[in-house]
């Protein structure tokens, strides 16, 4: 979305914004990586992490002029990989999304939390010093609760996608977590009895510690309730593997039904509330049936 010889919002960029204004959507943004680069300066072509903040800020006065609240970055995993250690041995316990949020504009630029790739990510890359004895210290892990808190004005949306721990744990950086499951013969239509999507808030991501060994995976319980006045209203059920084969056609569906069901047994249930215009208005309705 970017002109690098105008330094202002692309063409491309401006038509982005021309769409979302039609669609009526509040904001833009995107799942790719600012940049491949693991260093903050720009190198031939590659640029670094500092033109990528830069940019960042200029893309999202743009969408603000626009009217809309601005840009966010969807971060995936890559995004919680460090830097080179020979180039930023400064920034050793710093990984690139912390620093690319500490470097832009708060009012421009914002984040979608991808909850199953923050804590992917948390292992898969720990910072120098880490060990295989003592794989859940702390100190040699990104602390996703405590950024999510320190950062809940900027979160736009939720992507709750949840995981559980694989039998064998890989070393980083191997993924630890899978989002499948091997159900019954006897649970899904049809007799399956193959792998499953995982549903949300039955993996050891969604259930915490210490059903998952972790103690910064605090559970979604935890997550919803003490992350402040989060500036989205935005919660979306996701798993990648939710998409059932032939056999299976309504796995999604199901997906869907069962985890927006939990999401509002974690607000009190049909009762749950959500920000309104109206004071007291509820957004759900309890039914009793004689």
């Amino acid at each position: 979305m970017y002109n690098a010889t105008t330094g202002g919002i692309s063409t491309t960029g401006q038509a982005q914004i021309d769409n979302a204004l039609i669609l009526g959507m509040r904001q833009i943004g995107t799942a790719g990586d600012p940049t491949g680069s693991n260093i903050l300066a720009t190198v031939g072509t590659t640029i670094g992490w500092t033109e990528a903040a830069h940019r960042a800020n200029v893309i999202g006065a743009a969408v603000v002029a626009a009217g809309m609240r601005g840009w966010y970055w969807h971060v995936e995993q890559n995004g919680f990989q460090g830097f080179s250690p020979t180039v930023h041995p400064e920034l050793a316990g710093k990984n690139r999304m912390t620093w690319f949020f500490e470097n832009t504009d708060r009012n421009l630029v914002f984040n979608e939390t991808d909850i199953f790739h923050a804590y992917t990510g948390r292992a898969r890359f720990p910072f120098p010093g880490w060990t295989s004895s003592n794989p859940y210290d702390p100190t040699k892990l990104w602390d996703a609760f405590g950024w999510w808190t320190s950062n809940a004005h900027r979160i736009v949306a939720w992507h709750i996608k949840d995981g559980t721990r694989t039998a064998v744990q890989p070393l980083p950086p191997g993924n630890p977590f899978t989002q499948v499951v091997t159900r019954p013969p006897t649970f899904a239509p049809g007799g399956l009895a193959n792998n499953d999507a995982l549903y949300t808030g039955e993996g050891s991501i969604g259930r915490g510690y210490p059903v998952d060994p972790d103690p910064g995976v605090v559970g979604f319980k935890k997550l919803f309730d003490e992350v402040g006045a989060k500036g989205s209203r935005f919660f979306i059920v996701e798993s990648d593997n939710a998409i059932g084969p032939a056999t299976d056609p309504g796995r999604s569906l199901r997906h869907a039904k069962l985890g927006v069901a939990y999401l509002l047994g974690l607000r009190a249930g049909v009762k749950a509330q959500a920000t309104s215009t109206e004071a007291g208005e509820e957004l759900f309705e309890s039914h009793s049936e004689e």
